[in-house]
């Protein structure tokens, strides 16, 4: 260890949208759930600092805050990176990277979760991207080539990123349904709700508008699905006022949205649809279909391979790229009676690798550089 390094950072000041807002606050609100226990306290976590984005900061629960946990708000960018609080450290975990900032740790720790890296945009139909997104992918390999161990979500993502950065400590902390979404007493109500018609076959369609995940389909999807189903249909979306504004006629016309969510937010909005339509065309791991099944919202899925290996038997597949065929087989799957609570298999099922809880200390092991029993950290490098 360096002579001035001490103590551990989490740095999630970069994540400001999406999936990586809620994979930290999750974190952190387990983190702050374990300090009270007598044999954390003596020492398991240590001296941990947190910084986070202000809208990780939205998401923490009031316990995180008057916990002690040392937490700082403040907004990273990759042109701006917020300072630390002290010079160096033991180790950093930027929860999802790459950062750009300088090395402040005798161990960088970054979470890797950009799919549009490791999977070719060919396998999905995505068009190949631009000179400037390649010369782009090139700095985040750079400097996700910097850390000394990465963090990814799945053992399949895991293998590519080690065929990418040869000799890295790519590590696995798999993705879960966060507490926010799992624990009924948490759960706020999102003003949207009350505009719902019950004569209306209202899907979920939780997720940002990025490209891979298809949301345009749902333009072509919507009058299809009128079609099959014989019924008025709209589908629920969570987009920011940017998004939803730059969007089409088209579109809006078969969608209903209810804005940039809470954690909290999201199982009423789930429980409040008949089913959940996924059309993403990439994904190392969601949380939306997790999240879905685990409210026992029946869940229609793109099919593709990182889906079937995902979710097997557990949801419906539908083609993401043929609105027609796609609208049949949710219509058909719908009128056929897939069942409003599905059974206890498929409930408990996001839970059967890993829950909140486990998922937080998988985090503090890396950060410490603990390591399950048998894990080697290079997996199937060779």
């Amino acid at each position: 260890m360096s002579r001035h390094a001490g103590g551990y950072l989490v740095d999630a000041s970069n994540l400001h949208v999406g999936g990586g807002v809620q994979v930290a606050a999750s974190f952190l609100n387990e983190v702050a759930a374990l300090l009270v226990l007598d044999d954390v306290e003596r020492g398991t976590i240590g001296r941990l600092t947190c910084i986070v984005s202000s809208e990780v900061a939205a998401n923490l629960e009031p316990t995180t805050w008057s916990s002690n946990l040392d937490i700082r708000i403040g907004d990273s960018s990759p042109r701006r990176w917020v300072d630390f609080p002290q010079p160096r450290y033991e180790s950093v975990f930027t929860v999802f990277g790459p950062t750009y900032r300088r090395r402040r740790a005798d161990k960088e720790i970054m979470g890797f979760a950009r799919g549009l890296m490791i999977y070719p945009l060919s396998e999905v139909r995505l068009p190949p991207a631009g000179l400037r997104e390649r010369l782009l992918d090139e700095i985040r390999w750079r400097r996700f080539g910097s850390a000394d161990v990465l963090v990814t979500e799945t053992e399949e993502s895991a293998h590519r990123v080690r065929k990418r950065l040869t000799g890295i400590d790519v590590q696995v902390v798999e993705n879960c349904v966060s507490r926010a979404v799992s624990d009924r007493s948490l759960w706020r109500r999102n003003p949207v709700l009350d505009r719902l018609d019950s004569e209306v076959l209202l899907l979920a369609s939780i997720g940002r508008d990025y490209p891979h995940k298809n949301l345009d389909f749902l333009a072509r999807l919507g009058p299809q699905l009128e079609r099959f189903a014989n019924r008025r249909t709209r589908f629920l979306v969570t987009l920011s006022t940017t998004e939803w504004a730059r969007k089409p006629e088209s579109f809006k016309r078969y969608c209903l949205n209810a804005g940039i969510v809470a954690q909290t937010e999201l199982g009423p909005l789930y429980e409040a649809c008949e089913a959940t339509v996924f059309p993403s065309l990439l994904e190392i791991s969601s949380a939306t279909p997790l999240e879905s099944m685990y409210l026992g919202v029946p869940l229609f899925v793109s099919d593709i391979p990182s889906m079937r290996a995902d979710f097997g038997e557990m949801a419906v597949y539908f083609d993401p790229w043929d609105a027609r065929r796609a609208a049949e087989t949710i219509a058909h799957k719908l009128a056929s009676g897939v069942p409003r609570r599905q059974s206890h298999t498929v409930r408990t099922w996001p839970h059967r690798q890993s829950d909140p809880t486990s998922r937080a200390l998988r985090y503090l092991e890396v950060l410490k550089g603990l390591r399950p029993v048998g894990d080697t950290g290079q997996g199937d490098a060779g």
